[in-house]
């Protein structure tokens, strides 16, 4: 949850306000007109502090004399670049920079405040290695070595800058792979290896033999820095990526490295927000977040890391690499620096307090034996991300502020338990959680058709499924489907094969008996394999049936993050389904080409093909995905489907009648061709929930019978409820639709069966949009939404 300094952010509540600062005070902002990149600090013999401020201009000193008027003393030009790190031994700083050619930016800053401070940019030499030019970043341990990284000279450069501080010396080089940081303590480096995706330790006591001591990979295999814990037994690390983890790690076994715990900030979760560096102070995290700005997490228990303080320093949206660039927390004084690259540098005072230590564990009612990932959540306004029990039922988690609060355990098969907690900072509070089992049931039933050759259907699909359960099974020779202990509730169910198919709701209760009649029509929402081809030329992606994962384009959703909510099941056809950068899964220098089954269309009068289509390229110019249809002799075009923005999204399509375009025969196919013959051009084509059926799909469909709804708060920022009322008419939406200003889609939502009142969370930009309630695919009613 964003703040932002407008008037329409004040009224939109108290607790945004307090979300984005949490025991931590602002002492001062001051702005720059340079973008800002790294922060250190520095503290004087008289105990004068002040903040090195990196910028993409060069070096600023800042006083902080009084830390509520910084002022700046003097500004140290570089060359131009976007990364600029920063590092201290005694008077003197040491500033490296990458995409240069300047070397190292040596700082004398012992003539400060009378007199400015003397600098020059050292080259070198480097030992026989040549001449430094650039330099990713920077690090000075206690021994007054300084560790570069990512330099022009490779790998890890280790240079003594104690003995002669403007003329560091020559030590070693490192045969370690490229590392974008590196932390070093008691002769041990800690290099993140972030193209490895893992962090590594190496002992370098004796400078010609370097030993490889261990290291583990990062949870999003991105491993940007990483810092050790005071006792030196914990490494921190962090993943340069939209929703990643700090993490921590058990390095005091280097044989047996084990991850403990991982964090990120709960209130932003699933927005996109970016760790980017982590410190350790007083076993304290300070991290900054990009968008989100500093965050503070207890680490004093390494395996129930827990937030205890946060200052959001950025006004904009969530997502990206705008914001808290850095976060220096080691001033005598307890202020932490943070550098916001669109906000100048920010002076705060953090109230350190130890987290509320919560522990348990989940017990069955009847067994008393444990329960493995159950959710465990703790009541109030303070929003901390949920925990879920291990495989000895125990959970470990906690929260800032103390107080009596409700703490609940939920998993599906089980009705949620809770107990109340009395927390402390500083206090561990032990908690057992006992879940009583859900009603179970059994449903039979005869599958039927009512085609050509009415009667009992063998080997038939069927498929009971709702938001929390799955069961699917086959019928038997004589057509008998079974399904034994299911959890009772609302069901949509499938049943049918291709060329067949029914799809109702049934409420499952106790036991029962349910005959599924099947009509003829071909539906297809691609959970079960019917014999779909995939040809074509792509040197890249091609056509897969999966689970959809997200992968994004230039900060767009350009594959599919989940497949249409309103279909039976989770899967789709998506043209590669990999995840990340969808730059790396893209059709490529030729087509890919997914054809249907054959198809018996001879006998319908009015054929009529309904799809959910998915374009994502980043060349809206091009026609890049077309349909077709083929009756065995001939292929002719139904249509192209085209894109006005860069960004994907599941399309409300128009119907198409089959017999105007071609000869229908009882060998028809439809084709879905995605091709990109553009050097450059991303394309990425998905398809979901197919249906050809005799007359228009809609005709005996009724449009949701709900006559008003509302949405709260409206003006909304992050999340927003929408209200049925009282006036159902015994009639709810199975689906929310959220569609922008230029009329796409751009979220689409399961309305949760028998609920009145549904809470949205969801990261939209800045804009107006309208709410659309649908039911069977029909429009309802519609409300405008705002979001700020």
């Amino acid at each position: 949850m964003k703040k932002t300094f407008t008037l329409l952010t004040f009224l939109a509540g108290i607790f945004s306000f307090a979300s984005a600062q949490l025991n931590v005070e602002l002492q001062a902002n001051l702005p720059y007109n340079y973008t800002l990149n790294d922060i250190w600090g520095h503290t004087t013999p008289d105990s004068v502090e002040y903040a090195l401020v990196g910028t993409t201009e060069g070096l600023s000193i800042v006083s902080l004399k009084d830390p509520t008027q910084p002022v700046e003393l003097q500004f140290i030009p570089g060359q131009h670049t976007v990364w600029r790190d920063i590092k201290t031994w005694g008077e003197f700083a040491y500033v490296v920079s990458d995409n240069t050619n300047e070397g190292m930016l040596i700082v004398d800053m012992s003539t400060l405040p009378a007199d400015t401070a003397r600098y020059e940019y050292w080259e070198g030499p480097v030992g026989e290695l040549g001449m430094l030019r650039k330099s990713h970043n920077i690090y000075i341990d206690e021994f007054g070595l300084a560790y570069l990284a990512g330099s022009n000279l490779g790998s890890i450069i280790v240079l003594d800058v104690k003995e002669d501080p403007w003329n560091p010396k020559f030590i070693l080089k490192t045969a370690s792979p490229y590392a974008h940081d590196v932390y070093a303590r008691d002769s041990v480096i800690y290099t993140s290896e972030i193209y490895e995706g893992e962090f590594s330790a190496y002992d370098f006591k004796d400078p010609d033999s370097v030993i490889y001591l261990g290291g583990a990979l990062t949870p999003f295999r991105f491993t940007h820095n990483a810092w050790l814990s005071d006792d030196s037994k914990t490494i921190f690390t962090t993943d340069e990526r939209a929703n990643a983890y700090v993490a921590s790690f058990d390095i005091s076994d280097y044989d047996n490295i084990k991850e403990l715990d991982r964090i990120r900030p709960a209130a932003t979760e699933g927005e996109g927000v970016i760790p980017h560096n982590v410190h350790v102070y007083n076993d304290y995290l300070i991290t900054s977040h990009y968008t989100d700005g500093v965050i503070i997490v207890d680490a004093s228990r390494p395996d129930n890391l827990i937030q205890v303080g946060n200052y959001d320093t950025y006004t904009g949206a969530n997502g990206g690499f705008s914001g808290a660039w850095g976060a220096y927390p080691f001033l005598p004084s307890g202020t932490t620096l943070v550098a916001d690259r669109q906000n100048g540098l920010f002076v705060l005072k953090p109230n350190y307090v130890r987290g509320c230590y919560l522990e348990g564990v989940v017990l069955d009612s009847e067994t008393n034996k444990p329960i493995f990932n159950a959710e465990i959540k703790i009541s109030g306004d303070e929003i901390i991300s949920s925990d879920f029990s291990d495989i000895a039922g125990e959970f470990k988690m906690g929260k800032a502020v103390p107080g009596t609060y409700t703490v609940t355990a939920e998993l599906l098969e089980y009705n949620m338990g809770s107990v109340e907690a009395v927390f402390e900072n500083g206090v561990q509070t032990d908690v057992v959680i006992y879940l009583v089992p859900k009603a179970r049931a059994s449903i039979t039933g005869t599958v039927l058709s009512s085609s050509f050759a009415p009667g009992a259907v063998a080997d038939a699909n069927v498929i009971f499924i709702n938001d929390d359960f799955t069961y699917q099974t086959t019928s038997n020779s004589e057509g008998i489907y079974l399904l034994s202990d299911m959890i009772e509730g609302s069901y949509k169910v499938y049943a049918g094969n291709w060329g067949e198919y029914v799809i109702k709701n049934i409420d499952v209760t106790v036991s029962g008996n349910e005959d599924l009649i099947i009509e003829p029509g071909y539906y297809d929402d691609f959970h079960f394999d019917y014999g779909w081809s995939v040809s074509g030329t792509s040197t890249g992606a091609h056509w897969v049936r999966d689970i959809p994962i997200s992968e994004t384009l230039m900060g767009f959703q350009c594959n599919p993050a989940v497949d249409i909510p309103e279909d039976i099941a989770y899967s789709a056809f998506m043209t590669g389904n990999t995840g990340g950068d969808a730059q790396d899964n893209s059709v490529e220098e030729g087509f890919t080409m997914l054809s249907s089954p054959r198809m018996d269309l001879s006998t319908m009068n009015e054929p009529i093909m309904r799809i959910r289509p998915w374009l994502c390229v980043s060349n809206t110019e091009t026609q890049v995905y077309s349909m077709l249809i083929s009756n065995g002799v001939d292929t002719v075009l139904i249509d192209t489907i085209r894109t006005s923005g860069n960004a994907g999204f599941w399309r409300l399509l128009n119907s198409f009648e089959l017999r105007d375009l071609i000869e229908m025969t009882e060998d028809m196919r439809i084709h879905f061709k995605a091709e990109n013959n553009t050097f450059g051009n991303v394309v990425k084509a998905a398809l979901d929930e197919f249906v050809v059926i005799d007359g228009n799909p809609t005709s005996t469909k009724d449009v949701i019978g709900v006559s008003n709804f509302s949405i709260f708060p409206n003006p909304a920022s992050g999340q927003f409820t929408i209200d049925l009322g009282d006036d159902l008419d015994g009639i709810t939406p199975d689906q929310i639709v959220i569609i922008n200003n230029l009329g796409q889609v751009v979220t689409a939502l399961r309305w949760p069966v028998g609920q009145s009142v549904v809470t949205v969370n969801r990261a939209l930009f800045p804009g107006v949009y309208f709410v659309q309630l649908t039911r069977d695919g029909n429009a309802g009613t519609t409300q405008k939404l705002v979001v700020q």
